[in-house]
């Protein structure tokens, strides 16, 4: 049954695994910060580093059935279908944030408790680990051709430093070798990346956030190209909201896709 929340793991909405579920609420937990300081010589403290570690977000559910002999055992059903449903993880949706995702694990499921309180109401946690932040579930993003060295804006969505991310094809008849990327002060520079004719340079993320530089062939395999970026590199590409100065530099042809998926406090 559809009330005013919804919540949904992967597009699997909670409220339609059965439509006895009610969908009651879901709360944002505040984001932990770990904060490191260093002593100040005459006093005081100064942040070293501040990173935000984790973000829990709960959903609140119901079961819409009374309490006789047969009720009890559907509600167990009900309930066992919910938790299965919330073990999985994976990318949590919310009607009060259209638009935006975020990439959960499941970190405490509610007690069944005695079915026979047909009132009772649960809440599942889940907590965001590698990326505790909300992001654009569609990224903004640009496409162009790196014949020669140029740059474009790209508009960064969001409230919170996001990381950006690429695809260059080698669109020309020879192995390209040698590629950078800056995006504001940050840069990515690359050497005997072997990169032959049709075949593409993919710096990405998982779901988790961990960086991934691979090259895709033809056929579609991949293989790493960790190992070509250059020592002097930045360790990601990481850019603020607003507009953001994007350039590059490639001795070959292709075709060059920035995106990046805006991250939100």
């Amino acid at each position: 049954m559809q009330l005013k929340h919804r919540a949904a793991l992967n597009g699997a909405q909670l409220d339609e695994l059965d439509e006895r579920v009610l969908v009651l609420g879901v709360t944002e937990g505040a984001a932990r910060l770990n904060i490191t300081t260093a002593n100040r010589f005459g006093g005081g403290l100064r942040v070293v580093s501040e990173v935000r570690d984790a973000l829990d977000v709960s959903v609140r559910f119901g079961i819409r059935l009374r309490s006789s002999a047969d009720e009890l055992v559907q509600r167990s059903e009900i309930f066992e279908k919910v938790a299965a449903w919330a073990m999985g993880g994976g990318w949590l949706t919310t009607n009060i944030r259209p638009d935006r995702r975020i990439y959960v694990r499941c970190a405490q499921l509610p007690a069944a408790g005695d079915q026979a309180e047909w009132a009772s109401e649960y809440t599942i946690t889940f907590r965001a680990y590698g990326v505790p932040f909300w992001q654009s579930t569609n990224p903004s993003s640009f496409v162009a051709p790196t014949t020669k060295g140029n740059s474009k804006a790209l508009e960064i969505a969001g409230t919170a430093p996001s990381m950006l991310e690429f695809s260059l094809t080698n669109t020309s008849t020879a192995e390209l070798s040698e590629f950078t990327l800056t995006a504001g002060t940050c840069s990515m520079a690359f050497e005997a990346l072997g990169l032959t004719p049709g075949e593409t340079l993919e710096l990405d993320h998982d779901a988790e956030g961990l960086l991934r530089i691979r090259i895709r062939d033809g056929a579609g395999a991949w293989r790493s190209a960790m190992a070509a970026r250059k020592a002097e590199s930045d360790d990601e590409l990481k850019v603020s909201p607003g507009s953001v100065t994007v350039g590059w530099t490639a001795r070959r042809a292709g075709l060059l896709t920035v995106r990046c998926y805006g991250r939100y406090v």
